[in-house]
């Protein structure tokens, strides 16, 4: 399991030129928040450009890499053309129950590296409740939605997890 944040910033190997080619600019998710639709890659180039990648065209994806094949795979789709949405653009999204309450705010998405498939969301109450209670973790229940505002979760899929350690 991955965090989603932290694939941000990592480099991008070509398994063909055995070179870093660029870097993670952002993480792209399917519009149900599910599973990771692609990456999109900035290259390490005179003039910055940046591509994207779908995720079943990743080699390998780890904690401190991704690995393609080759760059044949980079540009196949820009994420402009592709149906989903970038995970800065959903931090910070309200999360609520389907009865209305405020459960908290999105702060990470914990991911398979193998699937792509959202196993968890973190859960920000705010940072007084981060620090003394550590935030919540939510396994990614099948009735949940997201409306482009907010998240909704089933009420009985709410499990205080404590992640300060």
């Amino acid at each position: 399991m991955v965090r989603a944040s932290r694939l941000i910033g990592l480099p991008v190997i070509s398994l063909e030129r055995e070179t870093k080619i660029g870097i993670t600019k952002e993480v792209w998710l399917s519009l149900d928040l599910r599973s990771v639709v692609g990456l999109v890659v900035g290259l390490r180039r005179l003039l910055a450009s940046s591509r994207f990648v779908r995720f079943s065209e990743l080699f390998s994806l780890t904690s401190s890499s991704v690995t393609i094949r080759d760059e044949a795979v980079l540009g196949a789709a820009k994420e402009s053309e592709v149906d989903g949405i970038g995970l800065q653009s959903v931090v910070s999204t309200v999360i609520r129950t389907r009865d209305g309450s405020v459960v908290g705010s999105l702060s990470d998405l914990f991911l398979d590296e193998n699937t792509g498939q959202v196993l968890e969301f973190e859960v920000s109450e705010g940072i007084i409740e981060d620090i003394t209670k550590g935030r919540t973790r939510v396994v990614r229940p099948e009735c949940t939605s997201f409306n482009g505002l907010v998240i909704t979760l089933a009420d009985d899929a709410v499990q205080r997890q404590d992640t300060r350690s």
